[in-house]
């Protein structure tokens, strides 16, 4: 029987084999459980539980995409207003002194008002405007005599908007087409009268000494 051993040999030493085979075959279990588990890729070797997986980030290899260029909105034209009628303007003139000098130029000033209650627009080109000197109803000189040409210059005025130019004259007397040389005004009483189309400023008196 297995529990009884049969032999020349004592019954001890029988159990001594016996022992020594379990004993055998337990350290060659654990050696190979000890072998595979080492190897395995699957589980961390001190803990014997499995190993975390390290997920590694590919770099993408899509082009970016390019922003659309975005297209630029056209501002709304600017909205026109009509032309000022004669009486919705009022032109005046002023000079800086009430009296001049042998040698002093005057200079004068001369101003067009929208007088209406809405805005307009009216030409304030060279063409469409005039200062005028003269004395004992004859005239001097005018601003159109050299200067005839020139573009229109539309402007628009809102209600109490004024157009302003100074104009220097150098004291000469002036014809038509601007011939030259140019006698010099006399000492004497003198007048400026300032012209915007057909509209005329007041007459403003001034002396020449």
């Amino acid at each position: 029987m297995v529990l009884r051993p049969v032999g020349p040999l004592p019954p001890g030493a029988y159990w001594f084999r016996r022992l020594f085979v379990i004993v055998l075959v337990l350290i060659v279990v654990l050696g190979a459980w000890w072998f595979f588990s080492r190897d395995s890729p699957d589980q961390d070797p001190a803990s014997g539980t499995p190993a975390p997986t390290v997920l590694q980030s590919t770099p993408s290899t899509t082009a970016p995409t390019k922003p659309k260029p975005t297209k630029k909105s056209t501002p709304p034209p600017s909205p026109t207003v009509a032309p000022c009628d004669d009486q919705d303007i009022n032109v005046t003139v002023k000079t800086n002194a009430e009296s001049y000098p042998a040698g002093q130029l005057p200079t004068f000033t001369l101003t067009v008002e929208n007088i209406s209650k809405t805005a307009c627009s009216r030409d304030v080109g060279t063409p469409a405007l005039e200062l005028r000197v003269s004395s004992g109803g004859s005239k001097t000189w005018s601003s159109d005599d050299c200067n005839p040409g020139g573009d229109s210059k539309q402007r628009s005025l809102e209600p109490g908007d004024r157009y302003v130019q100074s104009v220097q004259w150098d004291r000469g007397i002036s014809e038509v087409d601007c011939p030259t040389p140019q006698d010099s005004a006399v000492p004497g009483d003198y007048q400026v009268v300032a012209r915007n189309l057909e509209v005329f400023s007041d007459p403003v008196p001034f002396v020449l000494q």
